[in-house]
Order: C-alpha cells, then sequence, then structure tokens
C-alpha cells in the first residue's frame, strides 16, 4: 500500500481545480490571479478544464488569457472536456491531488459533479462559481463569506461552511 498523503517533491501540497471555466471567463481571470498568488514551494496548482481550450477562431485576447492559464497552473493543465466523467475522475485520482476544488458548483457544467461524486480527491471543496449548496456530502465544503453564506444558514448545506474573513471574490 502506498503512503498517504502521497510525498511530493518539497512537500508541496497538491491543489487540483476543475472547472469549465478556466478559460477567457470571469471565473477564469479571477483565478489567474488566485493561482499566481499560491507560494509555489509549498503548493502545486493543477487544473483540469471541462472546455475546449482555446476554442476554435478566439481572439488573440482569448489566446492570451489561455497562455496565462496554463503558465499560473504551475503542476500541470490538462483538458478533459473530451473526457467521460469516470475517465476524468481517474485522470484526477492519479495525479493524487490532496485537495480538488470545483469551481462551479452547481451549475450547467457538464460532468462537474458526477466527477465530484467519484471521489478522486481525499478532500473536496467547492468553490467560486456558485455560492449555494451542490447538495453533495462529497463536496466536504464551500468556501465563502458571510455575507453570500450566511452562518446561520448553515443547516440548509450539504457542506461544511469554510468563510473566509472577507469577500469570497
Amino acid at each position: 500500500a502506498s503512503a498517504w498523503p502521497p510525498q511530493l517533491p518539497g512537500n508541496r501540497l497538491r491543489v487540483a481545480y476543475v472547472s469549465i471555466e478556466l478559460r477567457d471567463r470571469p471565473v477564469g481571470k479571477d483565478m489567474v490571479q488566485a493561482f499566481r498568488a499560491h507560494d509555489a514551494a509549498k503548493a502545486a496548482v493543477v487544473c483540469y478544464s471541462l472546455s475546449e481550450s482555446p476554442k476554435p477562431g478566439a481572439s488573440a485576447d482569448s489566446l492570451e488569457w489561455h497562455r496565462r492559464m496554463r503558465e499560473a497552473c504551475t503542476g500541470g493543465y490538462h483538458d478533459i472536456a473530451p473526457l467521460a466523467f469516470h475517465e476524468a475522475a481517474l485522470l484526477i485520482n492519479q495525479g493524487e491531488p490532496h485537495v480538488l476544488v470545483n469551481l462551479d458548483g452547481w451549475t450547467s457544467a457538464p460532468l462537474i459533479n458526477e466527477i465530484m461524486i467519484l471521489s478522486p480527491a481525499p478532500v473536496q471543496l467547492s468553490f467560486k462559481g456558485f455560492a449555494g449548496s451542490t447538495g453533495l456530502p462529497e463536496h466536504h465544503a464551500i468556501v465563502s463569506d458571510r455575507v453570500v453564506t450566511p452562518p446561520e444558514m448553515a443547516t440548509f448545506f450539504a457542506e461544511k461552511l469554510l468563510l473566509l474573513p472577507h469577500s469570497y471574490h
């Protein structure tokens, strides 16, 4: 049996993000900045994109955002759009993330919740794209703030609330 958690060079935390928005979209643009804020000596940022990136015929600006996204994903960038949900979950699991963050929440993003239900990571969070509950116990917590997700509403969430001291945006 392999040791858990898996050891990484320099004992870095492996944080994986999955989203359809890892492109020239509001969530993607915000997350490029967030990914750059990770201390590379302490955390590897691995990105799994559920959208074809870049899209055929993309503008020069979109191509530039895609380049920035790939660069900010210091642990790797993976296009999982063409995969079935079970194949995507297996690929994520094989990357041995310590934490998997769903940036879409309960949205129309294809396959995101099917992937999360298969629990490809030991800790799974919901953040950013949807501030409501996913209703899935496989999401261990939702990262939000006290304004968007008031603590007194915790009983209406399947997830625990991880409330940031300021705005989660």
